[in-house]
Parts: C-alpha cells; structure tokens; sequence
C-alpha cells in the first residue's frame, strides 16, 4: 500500500497485515465518507444497510510516506 486508505469489515487475521500497513479505527470524516459508499452499495444492490453496518469497520492506511523506498534504493 502507497497511500490512501482502506476500509475493512469485520476481523482479520494480523498476519495477514504488512509492517507497511497501520490498522485504525474510523475518525469522524472516515465514518461519513464510508457512509455514503454504503448507502449507494445498499441502493445499487439491494442491501440492507444496517445489516451491514452490524460489524465494525477499521481503516487500512500506509504506515510512512514511502512504505516501498528501501525495495528501490537502501535508506
């Protein structure tokens, strides 16, 4: 992971998360944000929102600006 973020539901085994990656909860911003996404899931595919919204979301993010320098160049 580069940048950005991603939103994960439910558990996930810790191994299965890089040293590159930081796993947090959800800021006020990140909720709305994922709110909207969904809301528009449910109306496209007929999804019941608060059976999705049931299990907790976490966020995945990039644990330094450049996760990826020491593949290229040795810091």
């Amino acid at each position: 992971m580069h940048g950005g973020k991603i939103f994960v539901r439910g558990t996930f085994p810790k191994e299965n998360i890089s040293q590159n990656i930081k796993v947090q909860a959800l800021d006020d911003d990140d909720k709305k944000e994922l709110d909207e996404y969904i809301k528009k899931y449910c109306k496209y595919f007929n999804k019941d929102y608060n059976e999705i919204m049931q299990k907790p979301f976490k966020k995945l993010v990039a644990a330094t600006s450049r996760p990826y320098a020491n593949l290229y160049t040795p810091n």
